[in-house]
């Protein structure tokens, strides 16, 4: 395979990925909404009621940590990309050229957050399941799966007639699998409710690696541009860059809109719905232990740790 056909195909994929991964958010927020709707007032007095609670409220706490840090970081992602797309779509190849060193280092720091947020989502969904009984899950991983088929299905039949985000709005509570999840006894009903949050986190941490995958490869281009010495390799890496420079060019306004539909669009709903969740008295000082574990591991900014743009 060429590698402008391999830059080809890794683009169209990410654009599909793009228009695509709300889904599973959407999926992990509204499952979320569910969390104390639940009949937990027939659980009887005993072990099995304090477990339940217990899990109950490790999923809340994970997703207040969504709430505050990860989806801020994750609509700065979509927003850095936006901006990088901006490089393509409004700038001559000369210009470009002469900016390279600039977008490379623009790049550089977009693909560290990808690569943050993949960790990070890694570290929500596993402690999602840290209070996880041992149950057979084939039913609703199944369940989960042709949930998200049917609804990605609308969302790309609704893409393709408005070329819009705004759809969304719409979509949001027709999910199939609450069905599926209500109709379990009361002391199952939080483990598969949990399952369904680590399905919807696992699936967007396998989009951000393609986002990953992506960046990476523009990265690599931009560098090349950079790091060419001689006039004659200059001369040379100056013709590969324009095609790459005219392939992302004409792609890269439909990457935009995409990217500012999740942060305007998508990301608003995913807020409300997260903000639905009730707070207590000690989350402040268990949400300040966790930023600075994250600040000191990944070595994040209080900028970019506490700004959504």
């Amino acid at each position: 395979m060429s590698e402008a056909k391999n830059e080809e195909q890794q683009t169209a994929e990410f654009i599909k990925t793009l228009s695509e991964a709300p889904t599973d958010l959407m999926m992990f927020s509204g499952s979320l909404q569910k969390l104390y709707k639940a009949d937990d007032k027939f659980l009887p007095e005993n072990d099995a009621k304090k477990t339940y609670l217990d899990c109950r409220e490790n999923i809340r706490k994970q997703a207040r940590k969504y709430s505050k840090f990860v989806l801020p970081m994750t609509e700065q992602l979509f927003f850095k990309i936006s901006k990088i797309m901006d490089n393509y779509a409004d700038l001559e190849f000369d210009e470009w050229v002469k900016n390279s060193a600039e977008f490379q280092k623009e790049l550089s720091e977009t693909k560290k957050m990808c690569s943050i947020l993949k960790e990070v989502h890694n570290e929500i969904s596993q402690n999602l399941g840290a209070e996880k009984t041992v149950i057979d899950e084939a039913g609703i991983h199944q369940e989960y799966e042709n949930s998200r088929t049917r609804l990605l299905a609308q969302v790309n039949d609704a893409y393709k007639k408005s070329n819009s985000l705004a759809f969304w709005e719409k979509l949001i509570g027709v999910f199939d699998i609450f069905d599926f999840v209500a109709r379990k006894a009361a002391d199952c009903k939080m483990v598969y409710l949990t399952t369904v949050l680590q399905l919807a986190l696992e699936y967007f941490t396998g989009y951000l690696a393609t986002m990953h995958t992506f960046i990476t490869s523009c990265h690599t281009n931009v560098s090349k541009m950079v790091d060419s010495g001689n006039d004659l390799e200059r001369a040379s890496e100056r013709e590969l860059q324009s095609i790459h420079f005219k392939k992302m060019k004409a792609r890269a306004g439909e990457i935009r809109h995409l990217c500012n539909g999740f942060v305007n669009t998508a990301s608003q709903k995913l807020r409300n719905n997260l903000s639905n969740l009730p707070g207590h008295d000690d989350d402040e000082a268990f949400l300040n232990d966790w930023k600075k574990t994250i600040q000191n591991k990944y070595g994040l900014t209080q900028t970019q740790i506490n700004t959504t743009r």
